[in-house]
């Protein structure tokens, strides 16, 4: 037996629930107070109202069940949840009925829009323009989105196809402000569902989409999407035995391990627990942030003339470092410091790090701690386990306990945007691959202009390095794909915009990059 299940989100959602119901919708997705309305979905007690009087057949609500409920959604609120949910997502924009867009992606959507926001700003700037404040930018994407859809073949504006426009959208915005084309930028994911592998499309694709892929070389698929993926639960299937893990009701486990493998790692594992439990006391501690507070005492440098004058190794180094980048936040004593330029909170997630990845002599080192409540890290790095603990944190040193051992660092940023330790005279140049580096992006901006340089690659939007596929001295062509960044939930690909030579790459794989950081420096083919 089929069932028509529709999904009401924001945008006059309850006359949308009377027409599909009307329309033949056997099911609702509603939510509750207090998560219902604003950008989600309405309140069943409306719509089961609603649906009652218009003669439809609704079961009665059980109002003491549906209290009881509520209390337990608003003690989750007030217990987590409440600490990560954007106030703007708690009302309706009627700006989304125009464009489409789904009210529940409001929270990425607003959370890319002020990624990307300092990089058109900066390009403005640079070119004598007015800059644009965020309602302007938010009705300038919204227009855009209006604009492209019917271009791309009206798809369905559900995840993950809303998510698709809107980041083609935004970044037609950026390229066009640029003084790029539209569709100058357009991500891995959204080519497939473009070339029909995520299946036909319910319009057809305006003739410059068309063209624009056949110069690109690209072949349409005409088979069934679901054949280019190859039938790999049984893999999960039989890891799940191995590992003696509940399949659950209808194997529901299963499927959430073959989707979310990672993730579901993280959970099995305990790493996801650990996590959670640190982003709520994050969360706390900057939420108590904001209220006034007595005015600190000024911070003394600590007395280091007993410390260890010894030469410490590769890994002690990285340890300091990490430790700095994890602690440093100017005039905050060190027990209530949090990391300040996290790139996920920049680009829409809310997390912190039990894994931190250093570059250093052109090798990625991972390293991984856990935090106690004294303010005590083990720290597991190249098969060495470190107790540390930092003692002294400000602008520039650090000064931290490593098995017994205090240690000095002086920590400064280089040209290129590494930094250089210095401890006990040794000299380590290297690289949170995760911590984004703040650049003045007007600055940049004006720098490449200046040096007649501008076809070298930047990062349009703050993401992560994902795929280098080029090296110093390599020749590409227009159209070649050079980099790829990880942004907005999507693989961003970074084009050549003429012939050239790679003269330098400024970044490496997994390396967290504002918008307008210097990715791949191109120098024309000598004659």
């Amino acid at each position: 037996m089929w069932c028509n299940i529709m999904v009401i989100q924001d945008r006059v959602s309850v006359a949308s629930a009377l027409e599909v119901a009307r329309a033949g919708a056997d099911y609702l997705d509603v939510a509750m107070e207090p998560l219902s309305w604003g950008m989600v979905h309405p309140d069943v007690i409306t719509i089961r109202e609603m649906l009652a009087d218009d003669g439809f057949l609704v079961p009665e609500i059980n109002m003491n069940a549906y209290m009881e409920a509520r209390a337990l959604t608003q003690s989750f609120i007030d217990d987590f949840l409440g600490y990560f949910i954007d106030p703007k997502n708690r009302y309706i924009s009627s700006l989304l009925i125009g464009s489409g867009l789904p009210g529940g992606m409001m929270g990425s959507l607003m959370a890319d829009l002020k990624g990307i926001h300092s990089v058109i700003n900066a390009t403005l700037k640079s070119q004598g323009q007015h800059e644009l404040n965020e309602d302007e930018l938010l009705v300038k994407l919204f227009d855009e989105v209006t604009y492209i859809w019917p271009k791309l073949g009206y798809p369905p504006l559900v995840t993950p196809f809303s998510q698709y426009v809107k980041n083609v959208a935004l970044l037609n915005i950026l390229q066009l402000t640029k003084g790029e084309e539209r569709y100058s930028m357009i991500d891995n994911n959204t080519w497939d569902m473009i070339l029909g592998k995520s299946g036909l499309l319910p319009g057809p694709l305006a003739p410059e989409i068309t063209q624009l892929a056949k110069s690109l070389g690209k072949e349409f698929y005409t088979g069934v999407p679901q054949e280019a993926y190859p039938d790999v639960l049984d893999k999960f299937r039989k890891e799940m035995i191995e590992n003696n893990w509940e399949f659950g009701d209808d194997d529901e486990e299963l499927f959430e391990f073959a989707m979310h493998e990672t993730q579901y790692r993280e959970y099995k594992s305990g790493v996801a627990k650990t996590r959670f439990e640190e982003e709520i006391e994050t969360a706390k501690s900057q939420s108590t942030e904001n209220k006034p507070i007595a005015k600190m005492k000024e911070k003394q440098s600590p007395n280091r003339s007993s410390y260890s004058k010894e030469k410490v190794s590769a890994n002690q180094a990285m340890t300091a470092f990490a430790l700095y980048t994890l602690n440093q936040k100017a005039d905050t004593p060190v027990e209530y410091s949090n990391p300040t330029n996290n790139v996920w909170n920049t680009i829409g997630f809310w997390r912190n790090v039990l894994k931190v990845s250093i570059n250093y002599e052109k090798k990625d080192t991972e390293l991984y701690y856990r935090k106690s409540k004294e303010g005590v890290y083990d720290i597991d790095i190249q098969g060495e386990t470190l107790q540390a603990k930092v003692d002294y944190v400000s602008e520039g040193e650090v000064d931290v306990t490593l098995n017994g051992t205090k240690i000095f660092a002086a920590i400064s940023l280089t040209a290129d945007g590494k930094s250089k330790v210095l401890i006990n005279g040794q000299e380590f140049i290297m690289l949170r691959n995760d911590l984004l580096i703040d650049t003045d992006a007007s600055e940049e901006m004006e720098s490449s202009q200046d040096s007649g340089s501008s076809h070298n690659l930047y990062s349009p939007i703050p993401g992560k390095v994902f795929k280098i596929l080029v090296k110093e001295g390599d020749t590409v062509h227009k159209g070649d794909n050079v980099i790829v960044v990880d942004a907005m939930k999507m693989e961003n690909n970074i084009l050549a915009k003429r012939d050239s030579v790679v003269k330098k790459i400024h970044v490496t794989v997994n390396q967290m990059v504002s918008g307008n950081f210097l990715l791949v420096e191109l120098e024309d083919i000598k004659s």
